[in-house]
């Protein structure tokens, strides 16, 4: 009950409702499963919410007064994030892993104003190498909202294997569990699938996801390995040259985020050798309610 209670008041804010589907995937085997019951559930303990559609709307929505183009643009959204990762797919040096589209897009469930948010895991050694070229290649793309494309290209999460893999293996609870398994592959799936049947913990947390990866088996775990040297010391330099620059980026806008009177959305910059990650005020809050609802977190 927690769990629905909590996915539904979140997704509250999109236009494109719930999906019903992605409600009952939520939760735990001894749960109800069909939709029908969910729907049954969530029309009697939430009166702000109507159901239509196969999708949970707050009453302030009209279900079906969406844009014509809602229901294609998650898959639109993930073409585009497919184009632009095919050098890095052509490319037999390529220091990607793997990558994968995150967030309302993956969820199905993206509005126009959304980000493509993108998780990005490279060889050891090549994160900024990786960041430098996804920046340029970025500004060559056409203005946000021409063509289908997305608000703006987030690489939120741009690890490499090393601390990707040690981020997957601690079990962090059913936000970051929902996070991996809801995950669209665009790069490297081998990669992925493998990680995902190295991490148990995510199927004690929800583990009808977890079944639709584990559906054909899962590959052995992937193994870190290093870039080539070169790469390395120019992923040294870029490092110096781009990690304080986009520190200075996050103040900036941090800052404008506050006059605009919009803090809620004011976010961190992490950068490390080995690391972007961009965390927001609004994930730290969700991190606390999901807690509440988690069965793994710090174990």
């Amino acid at each position: 009950m927690g769990r629905l209670r909590l996915a539904v008041e979140l997704g509250q804010g999109s236009s494109g409702g719930v999906p019903l589907r992605d409600l009952t995937e939520l939760l735990p085997d001894d749960a109800p499963r069909s939709e029908a019951e969910v729907g049954e559930w969530i029309l009697h303990n939430l009166p702000s919410t109507v159901i239509a559609n196969g999708r949970a709307y707050p009453t302030s929505v009209v279900p079906g007064s969406e844009r014509p183009d809602a229901e294609a643009r998650p898959e639109g959204y993930l073409q585009r994030a497919r184009e632009f990762f095919s050098p890095w797919m052509q490319d037999p040096r390529s220091e990607v892993r793997c990558a994968a589209v995150t967030g309302s897009v993956a969820y199905g469930s993206a509005v126009v104003s959304d980000d493509l948010d993108l998780l990005v895991c490279t060889a050891r050694g090549a994160v900024w190498v990786f960041l430098a070229r996804a920046f340029l290649a970025v500004r060559r793309r056409p203005r946000a909202g021409a063509s289908g494309e997305p608000s703006r290209w987030c690489f939120n999460f741009v690890t490499d294997d090393r601390t990707l893999v040690e981020e997957y293996l601690r079990a962090r609870g059913l936000l970051y569990a929902r996070e991996a398994l809801m995950a669209r592959v665009v790069l490297g799936e081998d990669f992925y699938r493998g990680l995902l049947g190295a991490c148990p913990w995510m199927a004690s947390e929800a583990p009808r996801l977890y079944r639709r990866w584990a559906r054909d088996g899962f590959p052995p775990q992937p193994r870190s390995y290093p870039a080539s040297w070169p790469t390395r010391l120019t992923n040294l330099a870029l490092y110096l040259l781009l990690a304080p620059y986009l520190q200075l980026v996050g103040l900036r806008r941090n800052h404008r985020l506050r006059r605009e009177g919009r803090p809620a959305q004011e976010f961190r910059t992490i950068t490390r050798l080995g690391r972007l990650f961009y965390q927001s005020r609004r994930f730290d809050d969700l991190e606390r309610r999901y807690r509440e609802v988690s069965v793994t977190e710090g174990r």
